[in-house]
């Protein structure tokens, strides 16, 4: 009998360890879709122009990234221009990441804004940054700053959406934070690597663009955590206790 409640004890303490456990690794964080498009200088869509990693859903010309870290001569991430190749699907892990990213050339109208999205939601971006473009010579820079205007485009642009006024994205596992950001006119980097729908050159220097993002694990709350000691806790006190008032059931039996 003894042996019966024990098992049921430990399989008890086991489903909740390891419910406790993947509470804190629910979801994977992954940076799945970027647009880049013109703004005015509060950071409203305008001016017509944009790019995006939605391929054959969109109107609008892509944009291709960079791998991680890899410069800005990086192979890129994704290609062509189909979904199964021109969408993006980055797994992000504490750690810190630079992209690069190629856009067909086109007008300069002073300010660009950058929508990221995130673990697949096309409609609302989780970081909305805006700057004056990167113009030569560079360095210096320009500022940038999040944006909250009103009108940006979702990654579809046909449908517009508020941008999210944070450089920070969290899910609830991993917070994501946007430490750098340019878009830079075709005549500072001088390089053609892209068309307006695949990743080859085509005679035309490009728009370059930079962003790196920075990425921590988000603590678990305290309430989650002190609910798994509690059950933990209390099925280890469960487990004694029965295991002491077998052995003094076993003492008693064999005194007699």
């Amino acid at each position: 009998m003894f042996a019966l409640q024990h098992a049921r004890t430990f399989a008890l303490v086991l489903f909740f360890g390891l419910a406790c456990e993947g509470s804190q690794a629910m979801a994977q964080t992954a940076l799945t879709g970027a647009g880049q498009f013109s703004t005015d200088p509060s950071g409203t869509f305008s001016g017509g122009q944009y790019w995006n990693t939605l391929a054959s859903g969109s109107s609008s010309f892509n944009i291709y990234l960079t791998a991680a870290n890899s410069g800005i001569g990086g192979a890129f991430v994704n290609s062509g221009n189909l979904d199964a190749t021109t969408r993006i699907n980055i797994p992000l892990t504490p750690g810190v990441y630079t992209f690069h990213y190629f856009g067909q050339p086109g007008t300069d109208v002073g300010a660009f804004g950058l929508n990221l999205f995130f673990n697949g939601n096309d409609a609302s971006p989780g970081i909305s940054v805006f700057a004056p473009t990167d113009q030569p010579p560079s360095p210096p820079y320009p500022g940038f700053l999040a944006n909250a205007s009103a009108t940006t485009p979702q990654l579809d642009h046909a449908f517009s959406t508020a941008g999210s006024g944070t450089l920070f994205f969290s899910d609830g596992t991993h917070q994501v934070s946007l430490i750098d950001y340019r878009w830079s006119n075709p005549l500072v980097e001088g390089l053609d690597r892209v068309q307006g729908f695949n990743n080859v050159p085509d005679g035309l220097n490009d728009f370059v663009g930079h962003f790196t993002l920075v990425v921590n694990t988000v603590p678990e709350p305290g309430s989650v955590a002190l609910i798994c000691a509690a059950v933990l806790g209390g099925a280890g006190w469960l487990w004694r206790r029965r295991r002491i008032a077998h052995d003094k059931s076993a003492l008693a039996r064999r005194r007699r």
